[in-house]
């Protein structure tokens, strides 16, 4: 696997993909911005085309804690079956603008998610992100 980058945002709000994917853009123009605006939609991509979106090295997830179709919990859990069998350097981060005690509790007694990242994402915070992703 190369060095390359790829970061999947999945949020039910489509300014926050747009904000997003802007800001990644600015921060490194060479990171593949992936957005879905459901659990579903990457579900179906991870299944279909899961090999190519791993391909290009570490994967961070970006997912948001609340949305209608399924908790970002719930996705974290999805997205580490699909990929079971995969080769797959993949890196969570759970977004949300609020965040209740309980949440931030299941964040840190869940080893798969790196941390919580409040909302709206910044700057300072992704740099962390892609600096993390790079010292593996």
């Amino acid at each position: 696997m190369s060095n390359k980058v790829t970061i999947i945002i999945v949020d039910d709000n489509e300014i926050d993909l747009m904000i997003g994917s802007r800001m990644i853009s600015r921060v490194d123009p060479n990171i593949v911005v992936k957005l879905f605006l459901s659990g579903i939609a990457l579900k179906k991509e991870l299944k279909e085309q899961g090999d190519e979106i791993l391909s290009s090295g570490t994967t961070i997830f970006l997912i948001d804690i609340y949305m209608p179709c399924c908790s970002g919990f719930d996705l974290v859990k999805d997205i580490g079956q699909i990929l079971a069998e995969k080769d797959a350097s993949v890196v969570y981060y759970l977004l949300s603008a609020s965040i209740d005690t309980s949440d931030l509790t299941r964040i840190n007694s869940n080893a798969k998610i790196n941390e919580f990242i409040g909302k709206p994402l910044g700057i300072e915070n992704l740099n962390k992100i892609i600096k993390d992703s790079q010292n593996g």
